[in-house]
């Protein structure tokens, strides 16, 4: 080789290296993670679809479209919150659906991810109300991606979503299933104590459902009879209190509910302790500051309601019948539009 035919060669550019290029990507995949961390979605999902862009190999190009999936439904969630203004949830939490589809569809030989992608298209429907779908994809998640983080999470979700559809017996035996598989493993320690929650949870269900301790009614429309004076009318009562941050945060959903169901002749009762010697302000003023259109709401002095229906955390809620039983109980956020869609057609 001559001199100058060498000179020429060094001037060319270096041909990039795949591990060269991977790690580029990678870093690019970080940047994604971090904003989406930072609640900057857009900036989030533009980053990360560059990525997409530069094709990597399967395991990071799944793991990309898992953060991308991610990043959609952390926005259709603060959207559902009323965190972003004028962005409506559904369309990012169908996008976000599409993504986790896309990853089980194109990369199933990656299995975590895989697993992952099958668990939070669940998640997705949950966010939606959609409680049976909510099933399915769970079912899914469980059975079809055995996942040693996911497969135990996806059996507590199932027990979950047959509470929402009115199956509260079998999902009895999931969470009995579920503690008979784990009860013992300590990675599992903090769902373990959820699960034993639900379980206590629905072995009321199907009972009459306790009778409200109100000291009086808020609003004074009630009848005096509370429960038992409402029998022939589909009830969901919210047990809330001023300082519960976890209330405040599903106001948005549950006055959404709340609209939407009360035009079906769903009653929505509020229940709150005004003693409670953490509220951050009156409950009256609370509840007339977050504009949250109770039926009215009970004055329960010293919580006396609380342990009949098992409530350990908040927002809490109940459904009970047209006859006085109780149908479904758990946090709000569970609260599907499946078994009210039965109940109020019943």
């Amino acid at each position: 080789m001559n001199l100058q035919l060498l000179i020429v060669l060094s001037a060319l550019p270096l041909a990039t290296a795949p591990a060269e290029e991977a790690e580029t990507t990678r870093q690019l995949l970080e940047r994604g993670v971090q904003l989406q961390k930072q609640a900057k979605y857009d900036e989030a999902i533009r980053v990360l679809e560059e990525c997409r862009q530069q094709n990597p190999a399967p395991d990071l190009a799944a793991e990309i479209l898992v953060d991308l999936g991610q990043t959609h439904f952390a926005k259709g969630k603060a959207a559902s919150e009323g965190k972003l203004p004028g962005v409506a949830f559904e369309p990012c939490v169908d996008e976000s659906r599409k993504v986790y589809a896309e990853v089980i569809e194109r990369y199933p030989q990656v299995k975590e991810s895989a697993a992952i992608a099958a668990y939070m298209i669940g998640s997705c429907h949950i966010l939606r109300g959609d409680m049976a779908q909510a099933l399915n994809a769970y079912q899914r998640a469980y059975f079809e991606f055995p996942s040693e983080t996911y497969r135990p999470r996806a059996l507590v979700r199932i027990g979950v979503c047959l509470e929402g559809i009115g199956e509260a017996q079998k999902a009895l035996k999931i969470y009995e299933a579920y503690l008979d598989q784990y009860e013992a493993d300590e990675r599992f320690k903090g769902m373990t104590s959820k699960v034993k929650t639900y379980l206590r949870q629905t072995q009321i269900v199907g009972r009459p459902a306790p009778p409200i301790q109100a000291d009086e009614w808020l609003q004074r429309v009630a009848p005096k009879g509370g429960l038992a004076d409402l029998k022939g009318e589909v009830v969901v009562l919210v047990f809330l209190a001023s300082w519960c941050t976890n209330c405040s945060s599903e106001l948005p959903h549950m006055k959404r509910e709340m609209e939407y169901w009360s035009r079906r002749g769903v009653v929505f009762l509020g229940v709150a302790d005004p003693d409670d010697p953490k509220s951050v302000e009156p409950i009256d003023a609370y509840i007339r500051r977050q504009e949250i259109e109770f039926f009215d709401v009970a004055l329960d002095r010293g919580g006396k309601s609380w342990y009949p229906y098992r409530i350990t955390g908040l927002p809490a809620a109940a459904i009970v019948d047209r006859s006085g039983v109780l149908r479904w109980r758990g946090h709000f956020a569970f609260i599907g539009r499946t078994l009210l869609e039965k109940l109020v057609r019943e």
